[in-house]
């Protein structure tokens, strides 16, 4: 015999299968610095805002106050040294090889602000530079021995191209995992300064949303002196709705967000002798739930999490749950 239980699942930015229910945005006119307004905006609504396309850039900028005309926090803020590779299989490195690097003197070191790339000088230093930089470039052939593992691509592309065509005609741009593979990547660059696979995405949202929409007025982010690592908008200085980097300990006004947050209730059966309440059982019908649910048009980045109950607990049988026959 089988028993009747039900779980009850709660939804951050819950969307129905037709539409989704719109994030709102609230200003607050009280100056705080970033990390003081991110605490109030998590414990009064849901985080720092984050803007995930145009419209709902619009839609902030409509609920600001008017009168105040300067910069307020947005929920970005930049994360320092926060650097991967472009191959991201985790079976080709050991223990500690994708933290392998070997930065020439004082580097990295942002200038500009834009610095998010890495090449290869031709001692075998290695400097962050602006992506859009024309190089030659070095790809890595995952291969048999009797092949060349590192091919110099002597032509000159930016930073995405060269991934683009390495990731086209070989395996992806070269990854440099300890000194002796340092040594073997400079020889075959023959004397040149060439990209290598190493990047740094560093920008996220508060509330770790993917940062792909962006709006940065035309110089920024400029890192001035060194510190500028929150995300501002303006609001009537420069360009309205353009954003720029600040110091996070200065002082703003800034934009909350709130989602509308829906509690569905569904019932499903439950096998004799598995308790749904362990950990491993709950995250496994999670993530069956979630994969059925993105197939009719749930969003990518919908967060779904369980609510317990006053008992800590998630599932409960059912009243009249056990009357249920197994069905041939």
């Amino acid at each position: 015999m089988e028993r009747r239980v039900f779980l009850i699942l709660l939804f951050s930015g819950l969307c129905s299968l037709s539409s989704c229910l719109a994030r709102q945005y609230v200003f607050v006119n009280k100056p705080l610095t970033w990390t003081d307004a991110q605490r109030y905006c998590r414990e009064k609504h849901t985080d720092l805002a984050s803007i995930d396309n145009a419209e709902e850039l619009d839609r902030l900028l409509n609920t600001a106050d008017s009168t105040y005309t300067g910069r307020a926090w947005i929920g970005l803020y930049y994360l320092k040294n926060r650097w991967q590779w472009s191959l991201r299989d985790s079976n080709f490195y050991r223990v500690g090889q994708s933290e392998y690097h070997n930065w020439s003197s004082k580097e990295p070191d942002n200038s500009g602000g834009s610095e998010n790339c890495v090449d290869m000088y031709t001692d075998g230093s290695w400097f962050d530079v602006s992506c859009t930089l024309p190089r030659p470039f070095i790809c890595y052939q995952e291969t048999s021995k009797d092949t060349q593992r590192y091919v110099l691509i002597d032509k000159t592309m930016n930073w995405t191209e060269a991934q683009r065509f390495c990731r086209e005609k070989h395996t992806d741009l070269v990854s440099v995992r300890n000194q002796s593979e340092n040594e073997e990547v400079k020889k075959a660059a023959n004397g040149q300064t060439v990209w290598i696979g190493l990047f740094s995405d560093p920008w996220k949202w508060s509330d770790q949303r993917n940062f792909s929409f962006r709006n940065w007025y035309t110089t920024e982010p400029n890192n001035y002196a060194g510190n500028e690592n929150c995300g501002t908008v303006c609001l009537q200085i420069l360009v309205p709705g353009t954003w720029g980097d600040n110091p996070c300990t200065d002082s703003h006004p800034f934009f909350c967000y709130h989602e509308n947050r829906e509690v569905m209730k569904l019932h499903f059966l439950g096998k004799r002798g598995v308790n749904p309440n362990t950990p491993a059982v709950r995250e496994t019908l999670l993530e069956q739930i979630k994969s059925e649910w993105l197939k009719l048009g749930l969003p990518e980045d919908t967060t779904l999490r369980w609510r317990e109950q006053p008992d800590r607990q998630v599932f409960h049988q059912e009243e009249g749950g056990e009357t249920l026959e197994p069905q041939c």
